[in-house]
């Protein structure tokens, strides 16, 4: 059970460091510095994402020396940690620690301020959002086919309270209970029209998907998705299912990201003062599931 604890705080870790390359969605404009910053409720340090936006043909601006510090703050607990780091100015990755995240409530706000030698200086907030519940999670095995393609089929039975609002991203890893066999994010599929999936950053990112509050009509969600079994008859596995209710700037910011991935929009919506990007908040649980 001592490897079932880690592999959700590895989930975490991940979710929190991914990187965001505003190049990805050609966002209109050379030589715009981007921010993107996503903060786990679970952990001891969070990764500042600065990076810039530059033709193909002149990198120039890329190439530059950047000097960046950043300070994450809260009105009810102080500062949190502050740190600062140098590199060019194509991509640079600051941690910061984040002592006493634990104490904030939902709806207290977090704030991030940032100064560069480059760019001047940034400001974001945040608002700690609620905690993931659910009532029910259950798993059928190989009950859905495309083709010679098999897949398990989930059920989460999302909660929050009267009056609340939650945003969620989902995602899944795979563990096969073999000697040496290493845990694996899993792609995710949903015929759910309110589920949206997360594809920004190719390759670089597994599927996940995204639920906004609007698509909940009461208290409770019934969320069904699936994700391709290869996994040979006969052989142990189990699920990791990582349940993240995550702050609306951040889901707004993720959503308008597919939007433009799929050439619907070309605007993506951000809460950084000074530069373009996102500070989110990520508060995170997990359940294992077994066949």
């Amino acid at each position: 059970m001592e490897l079932n604890r880690i592999l959700p705080l590895l989930g975490l870790m991940l979710v929190s460091c991914q990187w965001f390359d505003p190049r990805d969605i050609e966002v209109p404009g050379d030589w715009q510095p981007h921010l993107y910053v996503n903060v786990s409720m679970d952990s001891d340090s969070t990764h500042c994402s600065l990076s810039t936006s530059y033709g193909m043909n002149d990198d120039t601006e890329a190439e530059a020396w950047l000097e960046a510090c950043a300070r994450l703050e809260s009105a009810s607990a102080g500062l949190h940690g502050e740190h600062c780091g140098a590199g060019k100015a194509g991509g640079l990755g600051i941690w910061v620690p984040t002592a006493g995240l634990e104490s904030l409530a939902a709806g207290d706000s977090l704030s991030l301020a940032v100064t560069t030698n480059l760019w001047g200086d940034w400001e974001a907030q945040a608002e700690v959002p609620l905690a993931p519940a659910w009532n029910g999670m259950t798993l059928d095995v190989r009950s859905y086919a495309e083709g010679d393609k098999v897949f398990d089929e989930f059920w989460v039975s999302l909660q929050q309270e009267e009056g609340d609002q939650k945003w969620h991203l989902i995602q899944l890893i795979l563990q096969v209970d073999t000697v040496g066999a290493m845990a694996k994010w899993r792609n995710l599929r949903s015929d759910d029209p309110n589920a949206v999936l997360r594809k920004h950053g190719d390759s670089m990112l597994d599927n996940a998907i995204l639920l906004g509050a609007e698509a909940w009509a009461g208290n409770e969600y019934d969320l069904r998705f699936r994700s391709r079994n290869k996994v040979d008859v006969g052989v142990p596995y189990h699920y990791v299912v990582l349940v993240q209710s995550v702050s609306q700037e951040l889901f707004e910011f993720w959503n308008d990201l597919e939007t433009v991935r799929r050439g619907e929009a070309i605007d993506v919506s951000g809460n950084v003062q000074g530069a373009e990007g996102c500070l989110g908040v990520t508060r995170s649980a997990s359940q294992l599931v077994f066949p």
